[in-house]
């Protein structure tokens, strides 16, 4: 049986451009691109291909725990995160 599913690592990586390079900011996916490109490629010649996908989504969490806005944020980002924040822990009580 033939697997068709290879669209849904178009949609990861779209996913994990605009969120890491952070929502709203054109120069962020760029560099999200940028940077996930040499990720993926650096790390499909030196460490193996089948973990491509895997070290650019390791490197998509780190930018998520350092900065969980984004690369570059956008005005107001921050607030926005700080209550969304609120909102699901307000949801946890």
């Amino acid at each position: 049986m033939k697997n068709d599913h290879g669209y849904m690592a178009v949609i990861y990586l779209s996913v994990a451009l605009a969120v890491m390079g952070g929502l709203g900011s054109v120069h962020g996916a760029i560099l999200a691109g940028i940077i996930i490109g040499v990720i993926e490629t650096t790390s499909g010649f030196f460490i193996s291909p089948a973990l491509k996908q895997a070290s650019y989504f390791a490197a998509f969490i780190l930018v998520l725990v350092i900065s969980p806005a984004g690369l570059f944020v956008s005005r107001g980002a921050e607030t926005d995160w700080i209550s969304i924040t609120r909102l699901i822990s307000a949801c946890h009580l």
